[in-house]
């Protein structure tokens, strides 16, 4: 894929477990040295922090900030996601900047369990995992005009474009 790469995309979400439908409809492209998993994972982020309020996300890379927020009706973010697998240390620094942090990590379980007892004490975190493989299958399906349909259910997501149709279990590991 080169870069920049340009994505028209037009996302509808149905998220079962907030009991919200909702569309996405925005331009964006990937960040210049942003690989196409983390953008993917960016595209999941929105879909599921947007069930109540309008989700942003960054465009540009700077230390510290989440991936995709939420802001609060002061312009302050009050729900920060997170893309990745970080230190603990990082995470601290996180928790201490934003209100609630989420972290999204593909194949998380290991890296979960190496920081259970110091992450388990941390109660503004939730740390969720997400098949690899699954991510590497939206990878395939990231094309300039995106149509997906999306459905989050009781630890699921389902997302559909015109070709394909993908499943995942979404682990919630705190």
């Amino acid at each position: 894929m080169n870069k920049p790469f340009v994505f028209k995309a037009r996302i509808k979400v149905a998220d079962l477990f907030h009991h919200s439908h909702h569309e996405e409809v925005f331009t964006t492209a990937m960040l210049s040295k942003e690989s196409s998993e983390h953008f993917a994972m960016k595209l999941l982020g929105i879909c599921a922090l947007s069930f109540d309020k309008p989700a942003k996300w960054s465009k540009t890379e700077k230390k510290y900030w989440p991936d995709v927020w939420l802001e609060d009706e002061n312009e302050q973010i009050e729900v920060a996601l997170f893309i990745g697998t970080y230190e603990v240390e990082e995470i601290l620094k996180y928790e201490k900047l934003y209100t609630k942090v989420v972290v999204l990590c593909a194949d998380g379980e290991q890296w979960f369990e190496e920081r259970r007892v110091q992450l388990q004490f941390i109660g503004s975190l939730s740390v969720f995992s997400i098949p690899a493989v699954f991510v590497a299958d939206l990878c395939e399906m990231l094309t300039r005009s995106l149509h997906w349909d999306v459905i989050l259910e009781n630890g699921a997501l389902s997302i559909t474009d015109n070709e394909h149709y993908i499943r995942a279990q979404i682990t919630k590991l705190i």
